[in-house]
């Protein structure tokens, strides 16, 4: 019975959980148009931008989407919309990846 219930918790965990598998060698690459503004490895100089470096992936993609969909606002996001629409969902998972992956 024990084992029953395991397995059903453990697909219900399955099915439920993200699972982002994103490059991180191509992220590294698609993040270089971040740059100009989030800094080198994701290390923002300007106060006023958000560091990516070490960004969970989770919400390093619920952020890009919510540029996507325009649910972000303030005096850049409708440059970083235009950024947004630019990714493909392949360069979103890659950079999400790489940008995580700096400590």
């Amino acid at each position: 019975m024990l084992k029953k219930i395991s397995g059903v918790i453990l697909g219900v965990l399955c099915l439920t959980s993200t699972v982002v598998a994103g490059d991180m060698e191509k992220g590294r690459e698609a993040a270089k148009r971040c740059i100009m503004c989030h800094g080198v490895n994701g290390e923002s100089r300007i106060r006023t931008y958000p560091s990516l470096k070490g960004m969970d992936e989770q919400k390093f993609i619920a952020a890009i989407y919510a540029y996507r969909n325009g649910e972000k606002e303030g005096n850049l996001a409708g440059m970083m919309r235009s950024q947004a629409l630019g990714l493909s969902e392949e360069e979103i998972k890659n950079m999400a990846a790489y940008f995580s992956s700096l400590k």
